[in-house]
């Protein structure tokens, strides 16, 4: 039986049922793993991991391989989850296009699931915490669990305008004081490279070849996307630890000094400058939670589609009820489930 070889244009051939071993027993019934969520969400099935057994490792004092897993928030997502991009640590393919090879995306190519399993320093995860990674991957790797994670145009705006506060904003402070080996909002150079660097790399129609040489660099080994983002420079949950601030800073006054001590103290009058740029980023996105903040509301959109749907009440308030996204998921998806008036309970 050809399955999904069959040509499109014409029926399957004729076969004997006694050919089909398929059709020799009945179906199998699908099993889900017991325990575990219909649909994992990064922040809130994720992080506790990578909080229990990386981030001693891979914080903002320590750093080790440059890689951040805190769950501190960006502008768009956590530093955690964009690091694992940024580092090729999970092989998810939505940066791909058309077919891939086998086991070359999923779990089976992912990095992180292989030094969870006790082959990097030790870290050695339980069987429940390994079988989350492993289901996260293979679902797609999300960082939002909920139809609530999307954000509307306001969201993005508010986003851009907390990063542009700083590179902007600031842009006199980071021309005087990293212009000499950064490129400030100018295109990528061999010795120059841009803060921030640009994270939208477009490619033509078929996916093939890069529309822009920028791109072709993120493919080496010392990735700028992972060093020089908007997505990581910027801390918007504790601004002072800002990858923008602390690799400048004086290993004497609590920073890397990765680019020289540009900073000989938090005193500095610039480095005062960015800091209350960040924090002025921070109240901005924080007058409107964000998503996996402790008082986030799903946007004006998300309310009116699950009330069009009869998932929240006509009288549900936003402002002020208090609402479990995760619940009303699950309601609106049970709502689509077919029910024969002949089954005792209904099934997904």
């Amino acid at each position: 039986m050809r399955g999904v070889h069959e040509p499109r244009t014409k029926t399957p051939d004729r076969v004997s049922r006694a050919d089909l071993q398929a059709l020799r027993r009945p179906p199998s019934a699908i099993t889900p793993f017991a325990g575990f969520p219909d649909v994992l969400d990064f922040p809130r099935d994720v992080q506790p991991i990578l909080d229990r057994h990386c981030v001693e490792c891979h914080t903002y004092q320590r750093r080790d391989g440059n890689v951040i897993l805190a769950g501190d928030l960006g502008p768009h997502w956590s530093h955690s989850f964009f690091s694992l991009f940024a580092y090729r640590q999970v092989a998810d393919g939505r940066n791909g296009l058309g077919n891939h090879p086998p086991r070359s995306i999923g779990s089976s190519a992912s990095p992180l699931l292989k030094m969870m399993g006790g082959s990097h320093y030790g870290a050695k995860l339980s069987p429940r915490e390994w079988r989350t990674i492993w289901l996260w991957i293979e679902s797609g790797a999300p960082y939002a669990g909920s139809y609530a994670g999307l954000r509307n145009e306001s969201d993005q705006n508010i986003a851009g305008s907390a990063v542009a506060r700083v590179f902007a904003g600031a842009r006199d402070v980071l021309d005087r004081r990293c212009g000499s080996c950064h490129a400030i909002g100018q295109p990528d150079s061999e010795d120059r490279r841009p803060l921030p660097f640009p994270s939208d790399f477009r490619r033509n129609r078929r996916g093939s070849e890069p529309r822009t040489a920028v791109y072709e660099r993120i493919v080496l080994a010392d990735d700028p996307m992972a060093r020089f983002s908007a997505n990581i420079l910027l801390n918007f949950t504790r601004p002072a630890w800002s990858p923008l601030l602390l690799s400048p800073l004086a290993k004497a006054a609590g920073g890397h000094e990765r680019c020289g001590a540009v900073f000989r103290d938090t005193s500095d009058s610039d480095y005062q400058r960015l800091l209350a740029a960040i924090e002025q980023g921070k109240s901005e996105l924080d007058a409107n939670p964000r998503y996996a903040t402790p008082d986030f509301k799903p946007n004006r959109q998300y309310v009116r589609e699950m009330k069009r749907y009869g998932i929240l009440p006509a009288s549900f308030d936003r402002s002020k009820d208090p609402i479990d996204i995760f619940q009303v998921d699950q309601a609106y998806w049970k709502s689509l489930w077919h029910e024969p008036e002949n089954c005792a309970s209904p099934s997904p």
